[in-house]
């Protein structure tokens, strides 16, 4: 049974964004919209994950476009990583790690672009439509990677390549 207007009776088209659902009538004369918002995030997942805290996991944002505005540096200890998330989710409902792990925040939106220029060069298809950010763990949470710590001068030792 397909949705109709309670307006005119007619069929209704919907859209489902990160903002909510748009429903509208297709006929011509009605103009009858609803939107319905999205129902808040929930912090469940990640608070069983951490064992029992209900936090979600700190990314720190650093934008590869603008230059205009200064990038803020995440002083906190830890192994920082360039992260791709696809544009139409939350980081924390997906992420790939592709490069790290980084001593210092610094270093890993230093490398940010030139990990992002070398993904775009060998998977184009793959990585089109994603969102480049840096990433932060605990010290003793080392991930494995992609592309490994890509920065001359740091050994690869936390490359996923070759381990298939």
């Amino acid at each position: 049974m397909w949705l109709r207007c309670p307006k005119c009776d007619d069929l209704v088209g919907s859209t489902r964004t990160m903002k909510g659902l748009t429903r509208w009538c297709v006929s011509l004369g009605c103009q009858w919209r609803e939107f319905t918002p999205a129902e808040p995030y929930d912090d469940t997942p990640w608070a069983i994950m951490r064992g029992g805290q209900a936090a979600r996991p700190r990314c720190a944002t650093a934008t590869a476009t603008k230059e205009s505005s200064p990038t803020v540096y995440d002083e906190r200890p830890g192994n920082y990583y360039v992260v791709a998330h696809p544009e139409a989710k939350s980081p924390q409902a997906g992420c790939y790690f592709v490069a790290g792990p980084y001593p210092s925040h610094r270093q890993a939106c230093d490398m940010l672009r030139s990990v992002k220029g070398r993904a775009e060069r060998s998977a184009a298809s793959k990585v089109f439509g994603m969102r480049w950010i840096t990433a932060r763990t605990e010290i003793d949470d080392v991930r494995v990677t992609m592309l490994g710590a890509t920065t001359p001068g740091l050994p690869q030792t936390h490359s996923a390549q070759g381990t298939r």
